[in-house]
């Protein structure tokens, strides 16, 4: 079942001397029960096309449909209960516990006090528990490590009942382990919660391993493909202007720079 589609989507910036274009003439589809990571050098619009799609910011041409409504033209609580997104910035809520920050997800579906029924606690405590993080369901967010937290957003996402997940860069200022915990979690959830879930990622390495498909954006357009595609033809070299990375580990994703630091200045 398709979640999100795009027509002819072009995006970027409005300016009175002439829109700055990031990417135009998009089509592009997420099916429930995939992973997608969308790649790409630093400033090249990865953010940009996220929220476009969230419906945060308008697109210059085209449409994001969400159930086949365009995502610029839903009310907020209509648009919070197709999709639900998870930025990189920590949560404001040094106050909350837990429990309470995931409970902020079923703000779309409570009453206008915000009042929980036993459904919505259901649905919080299905969500601590799909990733693992009952243990933190009494602890002050202020008293939590980054990695913690981010289980806590993702958690409250999920608790949000949402056909489709957005995140942006969740696995910034996590440690190795933690970036690889993220990544397999998204996938397995996937699965598990039939959900489509699109991450923008700086994780090359762990978007190639985990991912179902690839939106690799670069200056030459954004193109579409398996991890295995995106590899075999090439394409990281180009998108990111790198011309040496190879590949040792193929079916991994796992790359490297043939030219030795040495003779690039990387070491005196």
């Amino acid at each position: 079942m398709t979640a999100l589609e795009t027509r002819a989507l072009t995006i970027g910036y409005r300016r009175r001397r002439g829109d700055i274009v990031l990417a135009r003439d998009l089509d592009l589809q997420l099916q429930r029960g995939s992973l997608v990571g969308i790649l790409g050098a630093n400033g090249i619009g990865k953010s940009t096309l996220l929220r476009t799609l969230a419906g945060m910011q308008a697109p210059l041409a085209g449409q994001a449909l969400l159930d086949g409504e365009d995502a610029a033209k839903l009310l907020p609580r209509d648009l919070a209960r197709r999709l639900s997104i998870v930025l990189t910035a920590a949560p404001q809520a040094s106050l909350l516990n837990g429990y309470a920050l995931v409970a902020l997800g079923r703000y779309p579906h409570s009453d206008w006090l915000g009042r929980l029924n036993k459904a919505d606690h259901a649905q919080v405590a299905w969500a601590l528990q799909a990733v693992g993080a009952q243990d933190l369901a009494e602890r002050r967010v202020s008293q939590l490590s980054d990695g913690q937290r981010q289980k806590l957003m993702i958690a409250r996402a999920l608790a949000q009942d949402c056909p489709l997940m957005l995140l942006d860069e969740p696995t910034a200022f996590l440690d190795y382990p933690r970036r690889l915990e993220t990544l397999r979690l998204l996938r397995r959830l996937t699965r598990e919660a039939d959900r489509a879930i699109l991450v923008c990622t700086h994780e090359l390495e762990l978007a190639l391993r985990y991912c179902d498909e690839i939106w690799l954006m670069s200056e030459h357009g954004l193109q579409v493909g398996s991890p295995a595609t995106i590899l075999r033809d090439g394409l990281l070299s180009a998108a990111f202007g790198i011309e040496d990375i190879n590949f040792a580990d193929f079916a991994r994703g796992r790359y490297s720079l043939d030219t030795p630091l040495l003779q690039t200045g990387g070491l005196s």
